[in-house]
């Protein structure tokens, strides 16, 4: 598993019993998405998201099972907290999306360092397919995705970087 935490912050939707718990998650799936159509690295230990210097794109996927937070709670603020290990060192502006759709985290492995993905796996997310070697295709190659980002912030050369959102009031 990559280097990610999202942390919540949570509070009542009643003002009179209004309190924060904080909860941090690990991802349960992650992979990399490439422009290149059917590769992939779902189980590969690196990341990528950016382009490549060659006109390839890659798309970061993460998922986080939110399920132990109580119904009655509203998430009120959230924190993602990720490793950057190689980088151009060129400032960036990245961006987190929601994802629309269920996908895969299949047995691909690129390898070290990865950047360049390798042939899909069964049940992979890729560039065209929420699930390789199914029927079940993005509506849109690339992932299906809120188009107004969650939150973004710049980023540049090695570093842990946090990106911040608020999402409610209670």
């Amino acid at each position: 598993m990559r280097t990610a935490f999202l942390l919540l912050s949570l509070g009542c939707l009643l003002p009179a019993t209004s309190h924060a718990v904080v909860h941090e998650f690990t991802p349960v799936r992650d992979t990399t998405i490439y422009s290149d159509a059917d590769l992939a690295n779902g189980s590969g230990t690196g990341m990528f998201a950016g382009g490549n210097g060659r006109g390839t794109l890659r798309r970061g996927l993460i998922a986080f099972d939110l399920s132990s937070i109580s119904p009655g709670l509203e998430v009120v603020s959230a924190e993602l907290q990720m490793t950057v290990l190689r980088s151009a060192n060129d400032e960036t502006t990245v961006s987190l999306h929601r994802v629309l759709a269920n996908w895969g985290e299949g047995v691909s492995d690129a390898g070290d360092p990865g950047g360049a993905g390798t042939s899909a796996a069964s049940g992979d997310a890729t560039w065209n397919f929420r699930f390789f070697g199914t029927p079940s295709a993005w509506n849109t190659p690339g992932g299906d995705f809120a188009g107004a980002a969650s939150t973004s912030r710049t980023v540049q050369g090695e570093a842990t970087y946090v990106w911040e959102g608020q999402l409610a009031q209670c």
